[in-house]
C-alpha cells in the first residue's frame, strides 16, 4: 500500500518492556504475556481493519495511552510490545518504516484502558533546532 488515509487502531493495555522478555540461562525470549498480547493484537487488528496489504511507505505513529489506573509509569516502557504487534500483524513490512513516533498518557480509565493509535504517511522534516 503506497498511499493511504489515516489508520486508527485500538489495542488493549500492553505489557511494559519490563515484562516483554523472559530469560532462560543466557537466552532471551518473548515472555508468555508478550506472545499472548501479540496474538490478541493480530486478531483485534484484523477485526478492526479486515485484510489490507502491508504499508510500503514510511509512517508516523501517534500513540495515546489510556492508563488502567493512576500509577506512575514511564511512557516509553510500553511502545515496544505495541509496535512489534503491529509488525507481526503486517500493518507494515518492517518497523524501520516508522520514522516518527509520538506517545502520550492522556487519561486514566480502567474501563477504556489501552493504546489508541493513529498511523499516517510520514512527512519528512528539516532540522529546526
Amino acid at each position: 500500500m503506497d498511499v493511504f488515509n489515516e489508520i486508527k487502531i485500538f489495542l488493549p493495555w500492553p505489557p511494559s518492556i519490563n515484562q516483554y522478555l523472559s530469560n532462560i540461562g543466557n537466552r532471551r525470549f518473548l515472555s508468555k504475556k508478550s506472545r499472548q498480547y501479540q496474538n490478541d493484537a493480530i486478531t483485534l487488528i484484523a477485526q478492526q481493519r479486515g485484510y489490507n496489504p502491508p504499508i510500503n511507505i514510511n509512517v508516523a505513529v501517534d500513540i495515546q495511552y489510556v492508563q488502567p489506573d493512576n500509577r506512575v509509569r514511564d511512557v516509553d516502557n510500553f511502545h515496544k510490545c505495541v509496535i512489534d504487534s503491529l509488525t507481526k500483524a503486517q500493518i507494515w513490512n518492517d518497523d524501520s518504516q516508522m520514522k516518527s513516533i509520538k506517545m502520550d498518557f492522556v487519561i486514566s480509565d480502567k474501563k477504556n484502558a489501552g493504546a489508541y493509535l493513529r498511523i499516517n504517511p510520514h512527512e519528512p522534516r528539516v532540522l529546526n533546532w
